[in-house]
């Protein structure tokens, strides 16, 4: 991880930890491919699709949390499009 070896995540993040040097050294460090395994994103039915394994093996509710925020604030209106069909397709 950018910010260290036993970096945890969220869970870690103390801003006022980091000084602005070691903050751009990390963003310039970190490849967004890391987020694919960890965060479930696409088209509704690619997320409904990646959730399918779960539901197989006994899943039976799902949160929906949109992050889009932390992208930007143009991507809250259409993920929230997105979060909304994928809880249709999840009800039927």
């Amino acid at each position: 991880h950018p910010l260290g070896d036993d970096f945890e995540g969220l869970r870690d993040y103390v801003p006022e930890w980091y000084g602005l040097e070691a903050l751009r050294t990390a963003v310039a460090a970190y490849h967004p491919d890391v987020l694919h395994d960890f965060v479930v994103h696409g088209s509704a039915e690619e997320i409904v699709a990646s959730l399918e394994p779960y539901v197989d093996a006994g899943m039976t509710h799902a949160v929906l949390v949109n992050l889009s925020p932390l992208a930007g604030l143009e991507y809250v209106e259409p993920a929230r499009e997105v979060v909304r069909e994928v809880a249709k397709l999840l009800r039927a």
